[in-house]
């Protein structure tokens, strides 16, 4: 079914949409957003990314609407979104929007018959059109011959089955005795390890738990100031819960502080298990790892070439049992013995294959 949802410019049509998509895991696709520079950007509510849609001054291939210029690339960039949750049967697909552009046939106006043309009969997928309310009439027009059916789009009522809880534990507990100081306070060129972790998180984590044990104290006193640096909120960057969760039985090994975390995560619908020793793995992963989630395994094994790497992402089923697990063993151990299946991702980010463990191992 085809959905437009339309208004004046400025009426916090787009904002409304997002609050209502951003947290869903049946739905996929773009929403514009405006900074306070007056710049324009797109925001892939699957992979909680942002993408610049303004063209820099120097940049050769733009498109002008009016006072604004665009990048062509940001386009193709929207178009492979739009494609790739096509192709997965989102049960919505949000696209904003439907603008000049678009109704002069540029634009996304490919993409956009493509949906039009694929979804209007399917009752399982619904595509919601964001479009400017001068253009409703004319837009409606132009596509009369082709018999689509349009719906005003209503927000439905909130469905807890499709609320998307990412989670995100990083693990600071250990003695770093190999390193010889303490890793997730270490400078690295000028940046805390830790620091740089949490600003990857960051983007698509709901809630963020930082399991200490050695040196807890002075972790405490690291995120107190961290969080008060964080900028403000705003509608399309929010900032997850930052909790700092004590593990009484560190000594104990790495798999006790892990449990200890997914115990104060037990309600995310996934989680991000990562080590405050991966300082160099690039913002792009965290996005595509997330989108990794199939809702069919257990978790998401990313992998570059046929080595394995960190982090994982845990899915429902796992998290459930790590919640009760015992604390012996390792991770390897239970996934072993649990007969828990995984997801595999293949990336091209090789530095899932790097940690920290001795100063010989910094690049």
């Amino acid at each position: 079914m085809i959905y437009l949802l339309s208004g004046p410019v400025k009426t916090g049509k787009s904002t409304r949409l997002l609050n209502w998509a951003r947290n869903r895991s049946d739905t996929a696709g773009i929403i514009q957003y405006e900074n306070i520079f007056g710049e324009r950007f797109i925001f892939n509510l699957r992979q909680r990314s942002n993408h610049k849609l303004s063209a820099d001054e120097n940049e050769r291939n733009l498109i002008n609407i009016g006072k604004f210029k665009f990048s062509s690339e940001s386009f193709r960039i929207c178009e492979a979104i739009l494609d790739n949750a096509a192709k997965r049967r989102f049960r919505w697909i949000v696209l904003d929007e439907y603008g000049k552009l678009e109704h002069a046939g540029a634009g996304l106006s490919l993409v956009f018959e493509k949906l039009l043309g694929k979804f209007t009969d399917d009752k399982d997928v619904n595509l919601i059109v964001v479009i400017r309310d001068y253009l409703v009439k004319e837009f409606i027009f132009k596509y009369r011959a082709f018999s689509y059916r349009f719906k005003e789009f209503s927000f439905p009522v909130p469905d807890s089955s499709m609320t998307r809880n990412i989670g995100a534990i990083i693990l600071a507990a250990g003695f770093s005795s190999r390193m010889g100081e303490f890793k997730p306070l270490m400078n690295l060129k000028g940046e805390i390890l830790l620091e740089i972790i949490l600003n990857k998180l960051i983007p698509v984590s709901d809630k963020i738990v930082i399991v200490t044990g050695h040196n807890s104290e002075i972790v405490s006193s690291f995120l107190e100031g961290f969080v008060n640096k964080k900028p403000v909120e705003t509608a399309i960057f929010k900032l997850p819960e930052i909790a700092l969760v004590f593990n009484r039985d560190f000594r104990n090994g790495m798999f006790s502080s892990l449990v200890t975390g997914v115990k104060a995560l037990e309600n995310a619908t996934s989680i991000i298990y990562h080590f405050a020793d991966q300082p160099y793995i690039k913002n792009e992963f965290y996005h595509q790892l997330i989108d990794n989630d199939d809702s069919v395994n257990d978790y998401v094994q990313p992998y570059f070439g046929k080595k394995k790497g960190h982090p994982l992402l845990f899915i429902r089923r796992l998290i459930d049992y790590l919640v009760s697990a015992p604390t012996s063993g390792t991770l390897r151990d239970h996934l072993g013995t649990g007969g828990f299946s995984s997801q595999k991702f293949l990336t091209s980010h090789k530095e899932i294959l790097i940690d920290l463990d001795e100063k010989s191992d910094i690049i």
